[in-house]
């Protein structure tokens, strides 16, 4: 019998404060045009504009995520990525959201 060992290389903030680290993060690789990708539940709640202003320039936001999305909602989040020109992606909320 054989297994697949994977380690997930990404970094993820969560918690408190955590979104204060992100326009450094982003300074530190050179990322100038995040997309910022979420659901509907988040960005049309009063807290989002705030958050989402705290991070200078952005690409603008991807909110058709919902709760367990499917191959045609990915495609549609990489198409915008492009279509934006994006070369980052700040991710807000739950588990959808990463995925």
């Amino acid at each position: 019998m054989s297994y697949i060992s994977y380690n997930f290389p990404t970094k993820i903030y969560f918690g408190p404060g955590s979104r204060t680290v992100i326009p450094e993060l982003l300074r530190e690789n050179g990322c100038k045009a995040p997309l910022i990708v979420t659901d509907k539940g988040i960005s049309g709640l009063p807290f989002f504009e705030l958050v989402a202003s705290e991070f200078g320039d952005t690409k603008g936001v991807f909110d058709s995520i919902t709760g367990n999305p499917d191959e045609s909602e990915v495609m549609a989040g990489a198409s915008f990525y492009r279509d934006v020109n994006a070369d980052s992606i700040i991710a807000i909320g739950g588990g959808a959201v990463l995925d």
